[in-house]
């Protein structure tokens, strides 16, 4: 017992020498504590400072308009500040006004023939077309499959288009992308729409690789030109019944959707442009040498109303005379179906 009472009390001792040892320590922490706050509130970037509003007599004051002569201001800008002619775009601008003017005179090719192309349709169309193609054609020939199911009917439209629309550059009376390739790139295309009537693998192979020649050409890559002019017998190169498809798209459904109503008639001016410009020069393939009934004065009659509805159409959306294209689009469908009652395919 008088053993264990001896051993507490040393521990009471050792235990009373060690308590300065802590409070030391404590108070050190203390103060390390003091100095890292005060270092860190000198680092820190001074308060940003608000700045208050200038007074009324700092302010610079708004001009007095009422010491100038008569109205510094136009009623009507439009009517009464511009003067002069309107600046015509060029024609890269792409936009409607400059491509519904097809009055330009007509170049004649080697050949003696009218090469006047660009009265039917501008290089904006041409362009944005192929492009239309080739996006098609993207969905169409994803995979094999879906190219022996439907897609090889689609290719076959669409490539066919194509085909005489890079003939028609081809022939262009004005510089236009892609014209140095428009005889090779119409025979390709024709080639595999000919083909395409069938969904073999051969076919699909074919398809491809025409596909990636149209995206390399679109991309920008430098292919190399076939030399030859393009075959007097158009029917080589465009397939009637697929250009008579494409344009019944034109007019029963761009342009009648365009012309369903006056406010969507004032939005759509560029698909309008394309719809017709596309309308008239498939309606001038429709009467080249080769083509079927081309000899037929009743048959180019037919087509030659439909060329001038469609530039009818062109004027109605420069002037956004919404009561001259619905008579316009009139025209065009009795052409269609005129010509139909008597010519088919």
């Amino acid at each position: 017992m008088l053993l264990n009472v001896n051993e507490n009390s040393n521990r009471g001792r050792i235990c009373a020498k060690r308590r300065p040892k802590a409070s030391i320590l404590l108070h050190t922490l203390a103060v390390l504590g003091l100095l890292f706050t005060v270092e860190a509130a000198a680092a820190a970037p001074p308060p940003r400072r608000v700045a208050t509003p200038a007074s009324d007599a700092a302010r610079p004051q708004p001009p007095d308009w009422s010491k100038l002569p008569g109205n510094p201001f136009f009623a009507n800008a439009l009517t009464e500040g511009l003067r002069g002619p309107r600046p015509v775009p060029p024609e890269s601008a792409g936009t409607a006004v400059s491509r519904v003017e097809h009055d330009s005179p007509a170049a004649t090719d080697a050949g003696g023939n009218q090469a006047d192309w660009s009265r039917w349709i501008s290089r904006d169309t041409l362009e944005n077309e192929i492009k239309a193609v080739k996006l098609a054609c993207d969905v169409s020939l994803r995979n094999e499959g879906d190219f022996k199911s439907q897609g090889y009917r689609d290719v076959r439209r669409q490539f066919s288009c194509a085909a005489t629309l890079f003939a028609i550059i081809s022939q262009y009376d004005q510089t236009v992308r892609w014209q140095k390739h428009g005889v090779m790139m119409s025979r390709k295309l024709a080639h595999a729409a000919l083909n395409a009537k069938i969904g073999s693998t051969p076919v699909y192979r074919e398809a491809i690789a025409v596909q990636q020649d149209l995206s390399d050409l679109i991309g920008g890559a430098q292919l190399p030109a076939e030399n030859g002019d393009l075959a007097e017998d158009w029917s080589e190169i465009a397939d009637r019944q697929l250009i008579m498809q494409r344009l019944e798209r034109s007019v029963q459904q761009d342009l009648a959707a365009a012309v369903a109503s006056a406010g969507e008639f004032s939005g759509v001016a560029d698909e309008v442009v394309h719809a017709s410009e596309l309308t008239a020069a498939f309606g001038h393939v429709l009467t080249r040498s080769g083509m079927e009934d081309a000899d037929d004065s009743e048959y180019v009659r037919w087509c030659e109303e439909l060329k001038a509805a469609a530039q009818s159409m062109l004027r109605a959306i420069r002037d956004q005379d919404y009561d001259a294209a619905r008579e316009a689009h009139g025209a065009l469908k009795n052409s269609c179906v005129g010509c139909h009652e008597v010519y088919r395919g």
